[in-house]
């Protein structure tokens, strides 16, 4: 879930610049507008990253022997392990709602950080 989190403070941050570099060139409209989309961010940004990440997310790579894995399979999560593919972003623990962290990898069995 490193990358979710990337993306979700990345824009936060984006957006404090913002306001106050709106707040140094003195219009309060930029800066007004900006307050208020990170506030709608910080509620609601979650779920926006996730799916901005899995657009931007193809495969992801071993680190220690390189392998490209496909983001679109069938994951575990927990003890439970899904019935279809689904992107690994988007797969979720329909008991208690967790999410992959990480996985081992078929090849070489180092741990890959989501």
């Amino acid at each position: 879930m490193r990358i979710v989190r990337r993306i979700f403070w990345s824009v936060l941050v984006l957006l404090i610049l913002a306001a106050s570099l709106g707040n140094k060139a003195g219009s309060q409209d930029l800066t007004g507008m900006s307050v208020v989309a990170a506030i709608g961010w910080w509620f609601t940004g979650g779920f926006f990253s996730r799916w901005i990440g899995v657009m931007l997310v193809s495969s992801l790579k071993c680190k220690s022997c390189g392998l490209e894995i496909p983001a679109v399979g069938q994951w575990r999560v927990g003890s439970y392990t899904d019935h279809r593919e689904r992107h690994i972003l988007a797969a979720k623990n329909p008991i208690d709602g967790s999410r992959v962290g990480h996985f081992d990898c078929p090849q070489c069995s180092a741990t890959i950080l989501v």
